[in-house]
């Protein structure tokens, strides 16, 4: 798709009106859930050893972006090497072999194990020669197959995720943190440009974004970016919620969503918990645009082991016909061609007025709303 990487420079990517993003990274997909993906999902991302369902889905309908899931910042050394597809951009053998160099290492020497993730190992991902090589590898990867781009995990703001050790050349952790930012602000310039370059796109998949102004538009901009821990960052349906103290709170990660560029939403939530898998799928509609896209992780293990979809994502939400709008009560609303969407990010209760012609999920008119301190609701158009 040529015009999906050109497009990203006009800000002009083909919208569709599935809001839904398949990250289909952690289990094989079946052929059946490959068959259904596009009557939900705008954006799948897939493992690189599943070019089968990306080619599949690109026949099934070619607007579907279909993505290759790549890590930035790691290699991989644990059993069950891949025979033809690496979720690195770059093997464990072949740093070991070529550049040895490109293994982080700590103070005393050591190279730097992800302790929550046995087998991954911290590249130094501020190492031009460790860039190029990615770059290269994974283009050539990604034009050898159906894909559209990439989807560059760990594009992270600490190290602090996966271990406490302090970098070589470093002092602090706090000096580590910066050290990895300012790679990977030069890294996703030299794998974005490589890979627009072919006509393709690259999506990091940014964390905590909204604590460094700038960032999110900075490594959006060859193609868009994900924010993994959207609106709600665990699984407590009494804590862990994103709302909108100053600065840094809900409305800076939701300004992320009306960025250029595909912008992908993950919130977590427990299966059984609709009121925070609403509250982050309402949020992206009322603060994104035709190109945010929105996916629940409800698995117990996180593990991205099945499709996530909401009966929500299923109704025609049509376009905007208005932009979004804050209320005194601190509530954000957005009228659609089809329904009508109201998210309450404060920490109180607030009632929020709907305009005539909508009516809930039983067909029941609707004049207001009372919304709980974190918690949206979708209401659909009136079918005259």
């Amino acid at each position: 798709m040529q015009r999906l990487a050109a497009s990203v420079q006009t800000g002009e990517l083909p919208a569709v009106q599935r809001r839904g993003v398949w990250y289909a990274i952690g289990d094989e997909p079946t052929a059946a859930e490959v068959d259904a993906a596009p009557r939900t999902y705008g954006v799948v991302v897939l493992n690189p050893w599943d070019g089968w369902a990306a080619q599949r889905i690109h026949q099934l309908d070619p607007s579907v972006v279909v993505l290759m899931y790549k890590d930035l910042s790691s290699t991989r050394s644990y059993a069950g090497a891949y025979a033809q597809a690496d979720p690195a951009g770059v093997r464990y053998a072949e740093a070991e072999q070529d550049a040895p160099r490109w293994f982080a290492t700590d103070t005393s020497g050591a190279r730097v194990q992800w302790g929550p993730y046995p087998g991954h190992w911290q590249m130094a991902v501020w190492d031009s020669g460790y860039q190029q090589r990615w770059a290269a590898n994974v283009t050539r990867e990604v034009l050898a197959g159906s894909w559209d781009g990439v989807l560059a995990d760990n594009d992270f703001a600490t190290l602090g995720f996966y271990s406490s050790a302090v970098l070589a050349g470093t002092t602090s952790r706090q000096e580590t943190d910066a050290k990895i930012r300012a790679g990977l602000d030069v890294m996703v310039t030299t794998v974005g440009t490589a890979l627009n370059a072919r006509g393709k796109v690259l999506v990091p998949n940014l964390s905590e974004a909204r604590l460094y102004p700038g960032r999110w538009a900075s490594h959006a901009r060859y193609g868009g970016a994900m924010e993994e821990a959207f609106a709600h960052w665990g699984t407590d349906t009494s804590s862990g919620f994103l709302w909108d103290w100053s600065g840094t709170g809900w409305q800076a990660q939701t300004a992320q969503m009306a960025s250029p560029g595909l912008s992908l939403a993950v919130t977590r939530a427990s299966a059984s918990d609709r009121r925070t898998s609403l509250f982050g799928y309402t949020s992206v509609l009322v603060r994104g645009d035709s190109t945010s896209y929105w996916t629940g992780s409800t698995t117990p293990a996180g593990d991205y082991s099945a499709p996530e979809s909401i009966p929500e994502m299923a109704w025609p939400v049509g376009a905007a016909v208005s932009g979004p709008v804050q209320l005194v009560s601190g509530a954000w609303t957005r009228t659609f061609q089809g329904a009508f969407a109201a998210v309450n990010p404060t920490q109180q209760r607030v009632v929020v007025p709907v305009p005539a012609g909508f009516v809930d999920a039983q067909g029941r008119t609707v004049s207001s709303v009372t919304l709980e301190a974190t918690s949206g609701t979708l209401l659909k158009r009136r079918v005259r």
